[in-house]
């Protein structure tokens, strides 16, 4: 340890250290940490029980402790030549101070250790993770790159990756990226490193990020869903719902059905638009409500969201076993998972079956792929009956009209006159979320810009912020005959108020494909803009078209990119027509059933009762 004590110190404290280490080992800190104090008291810049004396205190909750602790070591450790020991608490000051939401100190204590050590992987993958919400898509994809040639199976992060490249728009690496993880062997005997990553909760990338690739086939698309979800239940097979079970659940007659909602998003969040106007209306003589919260947010979405229920509980802190005993001991008849795919998201859970019957619903595009989820709750429209039943492991529950019910923003701004009467020239615009904004998608809208010489497009997102991206969307319209002056990119906005505010300057919307808008689509017609849709054969590219056939707006669904061009220009070309239109759109949302919360919920429990007593007889 030091040559400045005698051996009997040395061996003393070195067995102090020892100790220390295996009580760090098994977890129990508070003794950890009582024989690494004794050890820094003899010798205080003893290396190795700085940092992992810190790391005791970050287990114990006590992270600017940790982080002094860190530093200090990080720093005696580089008083010699820097090693891969110095590299590894660089990482660790780096995962502690990305949890304590100091994230551009997390960032310098990244690069730190891949500058000590370039091959450390972990600190490539969460160096590039912390970029990404840095809104650095640039260094994000290249500390990706470097992750992923370490080692070629690497995917704990490749979300990160491919919305780095998505929002870069770099087509060509996305699909070098989507052949790479389409060889991912998904069949591999469960057990092994592949069914681990990408069975994981954090790890849902291949399904996810399918979902927007415009050159995946829905066969393909449906047959990787397929393949996690199977892997998810084998992974998950000892501990179903047969073994979770203890005691009977049937219930008696006169109680009510319990419907328990499953959601990362019980606050600020495209999802609760649509969930809450169903909250609002549940008719509490029939239900019982529980929300099971996965969310560490908390807002004032969240506060008046949990009015709501019966039973509030906060399981983001619960493992799969602990929130399945959870959902047992509740008795909870129908589960309904707000999620898919998306970050948040309790599937590992659901391939355990805690509750007899489970449905998916609301935030997320697709099938989970779960033999274990019995349901689906969609429309007729986005899924017509017998087209794209086969893409869903779930069977699927049409309601009548639209599958969503829309609660505008509260506070919303008033809308304003069309703005090309006042500036002489047509704005489109589309806030959807720029990973959707495909090459297709660029060549449409440029030549409907080209059409129109002297019209604009106006586009929002966070990714906007950062430079070097908005120079890189800007030279694909540039390449394409579009010169940078006719687009403006604005990031995401504070307020939704702001947000819903820049419609204003709108006075087109041009709906993105294959994967359609839908928080987006709402917002955009209840300001008074009209959305052009292109339809197609799945429910990611049929959501838009749901939503305006609700509202008779059948005029703005096309169903080929030359009638998506086509009526994009007619409607450009009668201001007097659409300015009409325009003053028309937020009375015909609120008469419509897309904001009717109390018959939208009546349709969606009468499905719950209707399947209130089937039981699941799959095999899994």
């Amino acid at each position: 340890m030091t040559q400045d004590i005698s051996l009997e110190q040395f061996d003393f404290l070195s067995s102090l250290f020892s100790r220390a280490l295996k009580y760090q080992s098994e977890e129990q800190y508070a003794l950890a940490q009582q024989y690494y104090e004794q050890v820094l008291g003899a010798i205080p810049n003893h290396v190795d029980s700085l940092h992992y004396l810190g790391l005791v205190k970050y287990k114990l909750g006590k992270s600017n402790d940790a982080i002094e602790l860190l530093r200090k070591a990080a720093l005696q450790s580089e008083k010699t030549a820097p090693s891969a020991d110095s590299a590894e608490i660089y990482y660790n000051l780096g995962v502690v101070y990305k949890d304590h939401q100091e994230f551009q100190q997390a960032k310098d204590a990244y690069i730190h250790s891949v500058t000590i050590n370039p091959r450390h992987i972990l600190a490539h993958a969460n160096l590039a993770v912390l970029t990404w919400r840095l809104i650095e898509p640039e260094v994000c994809e290249k500390h990706h790159r470097i992750a992923g040639e370490l080692n070629p199976i690497f995917s704990t992060r490749l979300g990160d990756y491919y919305n780095a490249l998505s929002e870069l728009n770099a087509q060509p690496e996305i699909l070098a990226f989507r052949h790479r993880i389409l060889k991912l062997d998904f069949a591999s005997a469960p057990g092994t490193d592949v069914i681990a990553i990408n069975a994981r909760p954090e790890d849902h990338i291949i399904p996810y990020l399918l979902n927007y690739d415009a050159k995946a086939s829905p066969e393909v698309i449906a047959s990787m869903h397929f393949k996690w979800g199977c892997n998810a239940t084998l992974l998950n097979s000892g501990r179903m719902r047969r073994d979770l079970v203890a005691k009977d659940k049937a219930k008696k007659e006169h109680q009510k059905l319990c419907i328990a909602y499953v959601s990362a998003d019980f606050r600020e969040h495209a999802v609760a638009r649509f969930l809450e106007p169903i909250l609002e209306n549940h008719d509490k003589t029939k239900f019982e409500i529980i929300a099971y919260a996965n969310n560490k947010i908390v807002d004032q979405v969240t506060l008046r969201l949990k009015q709501y229920f019966d039973e509030w509980n906060e399981v983001s802190e619960l493992d799969d076993d602990a929130f399945c005993h959870l959902v047992v001991k509740d008795k909870v008849d129908i589960l309904v998972d707000l999620a898919g795919h998306s970050k948040g998201n309790r599937l590992l859970a659901f391939a355990r079956k805690p509750a007899p019957v489970q449905i998916s619903y609301l935030g997320y595009p697709n099938t989970t792929g779960l033999p274990t989820m019995d349901y689906r709750i969609t429309d007729g429209i986005s899924d017509p009956q017998g087209k794209t039943d086969l893409y869903y492991s779930e069977s699927l529950l049409r309601l009548m009209g639209c599958f969503l019910c829309y609660r505008p923003e509260l506070n919303s701004p008033a809308v304003k006159p069309l703005p090309a009467i006042k500036n002489g020239n047509i704005t489109f615009g589309c806030f959807n979320n720029s990973m959707k904004i495909n090459v297709e998608t660029i060549q449409t809208w440029s030549e409907i810009l080209q059409a129109l010489p002297f019209s604009r497009l106006l586009l929002r997102g966070k990714i906007f912020a950062e430079e070097q991206s908005r120079r890189r969307l800007l030279q694909q319209f540039y390449d394409l005959g579009i010169a940078e002056d006719r687009l403006t990119l604005y990031p995401y906005v504070d307020t939704n108020f702001d947000a819903l505010n820049l419609y204003n300057r709108m006075d087109i919307a041009l709906d993105t494909f294959p994967y359609n808008g839908t928080t987006t689509t709402c917002e955009s017609l209840w300001m008074g803009v009209p959305v052009i849709t292109l339809a197609g054969k799945t429910h990611v590219s049929r959501v838009s078209l749901s939503i305006l056939k609700t509202l008779d707006l059948d005029g703005l669904v096309t169903y080929s990119r030359a009638d998506y061009m086509s009526t994009a220009i007619k409607l450009a070309s009668d201001l007097t027509a659409l300015s009409r239109l325009r003053e028309s759109l937020r009375q015909r949302m609120r008469d419509s059933e897309l904001t009717n919360g109390k018959h939208f919920t009546e349709k969606l429990e009468a499905k719950y009762l209707a399947i209130s007593n089937v039981r699941s007889l799959r095999i899994y």
